[in-house]
């Protein structure tokens, strides 16, 4: 039976048979861990998938990275960084370089 469609408890069987839940902890673990997660693809069934309006990648794609987007944080930066910072942008800028954005 093909992979898509299934949980991944179903799919990441084991060497003996075994479904993840039937494992320890730590081999769920790293198993878990073992394959990559798609950001933008969909393996649903196409029932559900047009149920949920059919989107097609690059409309999902736009979809997270506006969300991710909006949802991101500046890291925490020391004020003398930070004013080492505007102070490089500056002399690059009255030096001939890109304008400011924003």
């Amino acid at each position: 039976m093909s992979p898509f469609g299934r949980k991944a408890d179903d799919v990441l069987e084991g060497a003996e048979g075994r479904s993840l839940t039937q494992l320890g902890p730590s081999t769920r673990q790293r198993k878990r861990g073992a394959f990559y997660e798609t950001l933008v693809s969909d393996w649903s069934k196409f029932g559900h998938w047009a149920e949920a309006g059919a989107k097609t990648a690059t409309e999902r794609a736009h979809v997270i990275w506006k969300r991710r987007l909006a949802e991101f944080e500046p890291p925490p930066v020391d004020a003398s960084v930070a004013e080492a910072l505007d102070d490089f942008g500056a002399m690059r800028r009255a030096a001939g370089g890109a304008s400011p954005m924003g």
